[in-house]
């Protein structure tokens, strides 16, 4: 309910970000190179995807607008879809107004995303590669590398009881390969290096690091 009021309430905002966005030609046209376009096939059907957006594929049938059902007083028209495919006609300016209206909804979401963080005084942080990559190439103010710690992958013990997380995080060598992802990420999200470490090398720094440390 709150997410629901939240993208409300800023949809203004969000709305002229995506149309400056689409005002950018070379962003589009990076976005149109992402994505994946199949058709048009038998009955006029098309299907666009973007890479690394599960969630982005469209389905589009065309449109054909019936010339004898157009009504100049009602400003009405009939259109018919699903006709077979003809290998003559043009379908071009419908393959990128399409390709067009996929990153337009794309964009959109990230503004939404972007705009809700940004009130509520928090983070949009990517889970996707592709999304941080798009706004990298924007020159994003808001952008954070914060989104690499959600992909450092970092395993999650939720039904362990605490004796054996315990064990494991004294004894298990696995434990030690976790810990150097996990400062090489933050080292990534600051900038700043762990005392005595190499950047270099995560698991030596840790290495070097207990050395200094015990008695």
């Amino acid at each position: 309910m709150l997410a629901q009021a939240a993208r409300a309430a800023v949809a203004g905002v969000a709305w002229q970000a995506t149309e400056t966005d689409l005002a950018d030609h070379e962003l589009v046209a990076w976005l149109k190179i992402q994505m994946v376009v199949e058709g048009p096939t038998a009955g006029e059907a098309l299907s666009a995807r973007i890479r690394d957006e599960p969630h982005a594929e469209r389905f589009l049938l065309y449109g054909r607008i019936d010339p004898d059902s157009v009504d100049d007083d009602q400003h009405t028209f009939r259109t018919s879809m699903l006709n077979p495919y003809d290998p003559s006609f043009d379908y071009s300016e419908w393959i990128d107004q399409s390709m067009r209206q996929t990153a337009a909804r794309l964009l959109q979401d990230i503004n939404l995303n972007l705009t809700i963080g940004e009130v509520l005084g928090g983070y949009y942080l990517m889970r996707a590669p592709l999304r941080a990559r798009l706004l990298e190439r924007r020159g994003d103010p808001t952008h954070s590398p914060r989104s690499s710690l959600v992909w450092a992958e970092v395993p999650i013990l939720s039904t362990a009881p605490p004796s054996a997380i315990a064990a494991v995080a004294q004894d298990d060598e696995t434990v030690a390969g976790v810990r150097a992802s996990v400062r090489h990420a933050f080292r990534g999200v600051n900038g700043a290096t762990t005392p005595g470490s190499n950047a270099n090398s995560p698991v030596t720094s840790r290495r070097k690091w207990q050395r200094r440390t015990q008695p």
